[in-house]
């Protein structure tokens, strides 16, 4: 399979602003990416609030409310495990230390490379 997300994708895809709706947003683009969340049990594309949250499939009863918060971590975390095995090996989605959410370089600040690493502006 060819790399879907490459160094010309890098950028922020999410602002941190977002806060906890993040999450919901990273397992939209993984769905779009082809990811399906039904192949977790009990889980679905998961909404930071359990009310709104998409919990029966097939007549498959969803989670309980006092799990609804591990259940959303675990899952965003597997949306964006699923978009990280679509990148190249130069780049990675995940948090910045600002807290947006996006593609960004793999940089090794002690690597031999020249002095100024124009693709993450190092």
């Amino acid at each position: 399979m060819a790399n879907t997300f490459t160094t010309t994708d890098i950028g922020c895809y999410l602002d941190g602003a977002r806060g906890v709706y993040t999450g919901e947003a990273i397992q939209e683009m993984a769905q779009n990416a082809g990811w399906d969340a039904w192949t977790y049990p009990n889980s679905g594309a998961l909404s930071p609030n359990h009310e709104d949250c998409d919990g029966v499939k097939d007549g498959c009863e969803g989670h309980a409310e006092v799990d609804h918060a591990q259940f959303y971590s675990e899952i965003t975390d597997d949306a964006e495990e699923y978009l990280n095995n679509l990148t190249s090996s130069d780049v990675w989605f995940g948090s910045s230390e600002s807290g947006d959410w996006g593609l960004w370089h793999i940089c090794d600040a002690d690597n031999d490379a020249p002095e100024h690493c124009t693709v993450c502006d190092y």
